[in-house]
Parts: C-alpha cells; sequence; structure tokens
C-alpha cells in the first residue's frame, strides 16, 4: 500500500482521501495543471505486437460500456463529445473522453469554454486488471494522433489537444510532460456548499471570475487562449 502511495504521489492520495469522505454535496477541491498535448511527440504504435487495441467507440454498446468504466454520463456532456476504447479481447482495458465546445464540472462550480479549434480530453481511466501495461499511453497516442483528423474538424488549423492532470499525480505527470508541448497554467479551485471559488495562474488561462455564490447555476468560465 505505502509503495503504491509513493509511487502516485502522498498529496495526491491524501487529495483522494478528503474527497471521498466528504459528500459531493458539502466540499470538493481539485488543483490541476493544464496541458497543451504534442501530438508529433507520439509515434505510430499500430505496428506493436501488444494484444491491446485502440478504436473510437462507434455503437452505443461500447459508448455505455466506456460510461461505466469511467463514471461518465455521455448525455450530460456538450453533444460534440467521443471517446476511445482500448480492448483486449473483448475486455474494455482503458477509454478516454474528447469534448468539443464546453465541459461543466459541475461538482467544482467552473466550466472549461473552448475555441473552435481546441479539444478538451479528460475521464481517462484504465481498469485495475490493465494498470502498468502502458495501456493508457496506447490510448493517448491513439487520441493525439488521430483526434485533428477524426473529431476535431476545424478549419482553423491543427487542433490543440488539452487536458488537465494534477500536480502531485507523480505518476501521471510523468506521463504527460513526457508527451506535452506546453504547460498553460495552474488552476486551484474549491467549492464549499453552493459558494465556488477558482484561482488561475499562466498567460494562456483566464477565468470569467474568482468567486460564484451560486456554483451550481452560474459556474466560474475557464479559457484558454490560443496561440
Amino acid at each position: 500500500m505505502w509503495a503504491k502511495i509513493r509511487k502516485t504521489g502522498v498529496l495526491y492520495s491524501v487529495g483522494i482521501v478528503i474527497n471521498r469522505i466528504n459528500p459531493v454535496w458539502l466540499f470538493r477541491f481539485r488543483h490541476f495543471l493544464v496541458y497543451q498535448m504534442d501530438v508529433d511527440s507520439f509515434t505510430d504504435q499500430r505496428k506493436s505486437e501488444s494484444p491491446i487495441d485502440v478504436s473510437w467507440c462507434a455503437q452505443a454498446d461500447q459508448i455505455q460500456a466506456v460510461e461505466n468504466l469511467t463514471y461518465v454520463e455521455a448525455r450530460n456532456l456538450n453533444p460534440k463529445h467521443t471517446a476511445a476504447q482500448a480492448k483486449s479481447g473483448e475486455h474494455l482495458a482503458g477509454a478516454l473522453w474528447a469534448v468539443k465546445h464546453e465541459l461543466a464540472e459541475v461538482d467544482l462550480g467552473i466550466r472549461f469554454e473552448l475555441d473552435p479549434d481546441q479539444v478538451w480530453l479528460f475521464a481517462a481511466l484504465v481498469d485495475a486488471k490493465f494498470r502498468r501495461q502502458g495501456v493508457y499511453r496506447r490510448v493517448l497516442s491513439f487520441v493525439c494522433r488521430r483526434c485533428d483528423a477524426d473529431f476535431a474538424d476545424n478549419e482553423n488549423g491543427p487542433a490543440q489537444l488539452l487536458l488537465c492532470v494534477n500536480p502531485h499525480n507523480i505518476a501521471s505527470n510523468r506521463v504527460h510532460q513526457k508527451h506535452a508541448q506546453e504547460t498553460l497554467g495552474r488552476v486551484v479551485c474549491f467549492r464549499f456548499f453552493n459558494v465556488g471559488v477558482c484561482l488561475c495562474q499562466g498567460k494562456r488561462l483566464v477565468a470569467g471570475a474568482m468567486i460564484t455564490w451560486d456554483a451550481k447555476n452560474q459556474p466560474i468560465s475557464i479559457r484558454f487562449r490560443s496561440l
């Protein structure tokens, strides 16, 4: 147990415990870095001998399986969304969602507002039986290499693929920093009852406000300036 905590990060583990102890309606806290991914840093892994097969979800039952794995309900997302799935035979090994236009983090009282050329990657998860086998790297590589052509569909040049990572999650940061083109900034936000507070640091991060007294109905908007 202690070895696992040290690998992921002590502060990250403490944060998970705090959020699990406190009811969702009472308190939520999150601290994260925002990365813009470097698509060219990924090599083509289609010829890999790994038994993991990565593809976009194309059928309703595939979306349902990803929803069950990641605890995300597609009906609550902006209509412009998709998900990548990693399969080992008939087993769903991992998944990653992508969305355009906006993504609401209801529990935190914030909303990411995206420019037309930006895609937000989120809710990545690997099934416990397939962890530490390179599954997430395969999924992230697939999405970053294919998202612009298969999903972004914009007229403003190559898509900017953005995602956030808890800075205290050592293992996750190791993966994302390796493939990050740029760190856009840092966000600290928390919600206590229906009061939300958000602090942003970084030249490309813009928050519509620092505080909202009605986090449920008037979330704080966060935008990322395009290059």
